[in-house]
């Protein structure tokens, strides 16, 4: 038998627990989870130094107080296909939710005829009823008779009623038409939540070549990287509770065969202008605070989400300030509307929607020698509906 272990050899299985921590929390390979290259774990307590007067210098050693476990892994920014005509969650779920994000049912309104016209973040209104939803995605037509050409569509928050088909609707803004062509699809989105009654956790089992870590209760913060003509990346950062590892066979896990999405044509705008840029990321900023427990077996209870700040940063190339003043918007403390769309086929699409981007800061870059801006900026809620906030960006897979 082989003496060594190969990093390679790494499989990852997470299920969405019941309750916190639940101990009878099913998981099978019918949970693995396609990992990109070196995912984290380790092991991290108090070291407490023992530190009583004797007759000599040497050190008497520590001991390690209260315990958890950081997992750290990173997957690609794909969709969950599509079974039985409607659009799936990605097979990452259990981990957006477990950062405090929850899930949301939206309406896929395939239209009879073209979305020009039609505006990201505006209202649509059916004719003469109160029936209306706020668009957050909208898919472009692609005319053709092949595998590529669909019919264009809008991703709608429902606000009142339920759109049906044939209904005639406009946009409040833009003061397009549009007529429905059949009933609405669906489609999910992910938002911030701040009750923590909602917040969900994960069970994660970590193998590392025959090594098992169990790690139930694992709630953390996100990070969406999207570069040019890559695969977009979500980087989840988080710990849970403490358990011995073992030896344990590995698992042959069943995961999507589904090809993510590279990051191109996103459609992408934000505050009205079509920018040239070449990488966009998006942070949560949770703050994961430890639940401490006298009678916890290794002094921590759980991890509860305190706080979050979400925001991220785009790298547009500079143009005429008549177009694109970024300047102006951080001085006035103006906030923008930025939206993109990465993957182009219905289950492997995920839209980004942040209604108020305010700019932290304005600087130049340079990138191959032509001017570009850093534009950091944070996420501020927009109350779409929702009863108060909660809803400073939106992750749509449609």
């Amino acid at each position: 038998m082989a003496n060594y272990k190969l990093t390679r050899r790494t499989v990852v299985l997470a299920a969405l627990e019941s309750s916190y921590a639940d101990p009878a929390t099913a998981i099978t390979a019918a949970n693995g989870l396609l990992c990109n290259m070196a995912p984290e774990i380790s092991a991290e307590g108090e070291r407490i130094e023992r530190d009583p007067v004797r007759d000599t210098l040497s050190p008497i050693g520590h001991v390690i107080g209260a315990k958890q476990v950081p997992i750290n892994l990173t997957v690609e920014a794909k969709g969950g296909g599509v079974v039985a005509s409607a659009v799936a969650a990605p097979e990452y779920e259990q981990f957006l939710l477990s950062c405090g994000l929850v899930r949301e049912d939206l309406a896929r309104l395939t239209l009879d005829g073209s979305s020009a016209g039609f505006l990201v973040g505006e209202i649509v209104k059916k004719d003469l009823a109160e029936v209306e939803g706020r668009i957050l995605q909208i898919i472009p037509e692609v005319s053709g008779t092949g595998d590529d050409a669909r019919p264009a569509e809008l991703i709608v928050l429902q606000l009142s009623g339920q759109f049906a088909d044939t209904d005639t609707f406009k946009g409040l803004t833009s003061d397009t038409s549009g007529i429905l062509d059949g009933n609405p699809g669906t489609a999910i989105g992910y938002r911030p939540e701040s009750s923590p009654a909602l917040h969900k956790s994960t069970l994660v089992y970590f193998f590392r070549d025959g090594i098992l870590h169990k790690c139930p209760g694992w709630r953390g913060t996100l990070s969406l990287n999207i570069q040019s003509g890559q695969i977009p990346s979500i980087n989840f950062q988080g710990r849970g509770l403490w358990s011995d590892p073992a030896d344990e066979t590995m698992p042959t896990p069943a995961m999507l065969d589904l090809v993510p999405p590279t990051a191109r044509a996103l459609g992408a705008r934000i505050a009205g202008h079509t920018p040239v840029f070449q990488g966009l990321s998006l942070e949560l900023r949770n703050e994961i605070t430890p639940r401490r427990d006298l009678n916890a077996p290794e002094g921590i209870i759980g991890f509860n989400i305190t706080n979050r700040n979400p925001g991220g940063s785009i790298d547009p190339e500079v143009s005429a300030l008549a177009g694109f003043n970024p300047w102006e918007a951080w001085k006035t403390a103006t906030p923008g509307l930025l939206h993109a769309t990465i993957g182009h086929e219905m289950g492997n699409r995920i839209g980004l929607y942040v209604p108020k981007a305010l700019y932290d800061s304005v600087s130049y870059g340079d990138r191959d020698g032509t001017v570009t801006y850093d534009l950091p900026f944070t996420a501020r809620a927009d109350d779409l509906g929702l009863g108060g906030g909660d809803d400073e960006f939106w992750m749509i897979y449609s």
